[in-house]
């Protein structure tokens, strides 16, 4: 794993192999829920900072970050990704205790 103290090269190279491999909807969903939160900048960042940084990041296009948020709301279970993630975390963490 690659620190921040390290060669900010060698940052750049780690970034640059991680890409986002689910769809950019579920992208969108985590950057709602994280401006939301206002977890960045003491809650001054914007829907375009985060997904911008997130573009960088994981070498995707949130070309369409705001009709995604509407496509969102329209579904049944509208934070589908997110439930997802909290589910298979809980289980991993239930795996772990079972073991």
């Amino acid at each position: 794993m690659v620190r921040l103290k390290e060669d900010k090269g060698d940052l750049l190279e780690a970034v640059t192999k991680l890409q986002f491999t689910d769809s950019t909807i579920c992208l969108s969903e985590l950057v709602y829920a994280l401006e939301t939160a206002k977890v960045f900048n003491d809650g001054k960042a914007t829907i375009d900072d985060i997904a911008y940084v997130f573009e960088i990041v994981f070498d995707v296009k949130l070309n369409r970050i705001y009709r995604n948020y509407t496509e969102m709301k329209g579904r049944e279970d509208q934070t589908a990704f997110l439930n997802r993630l909290i589910r298979l975390l809980q289980k991993r963490m239930d795996d772990d205790d079972a073991k």
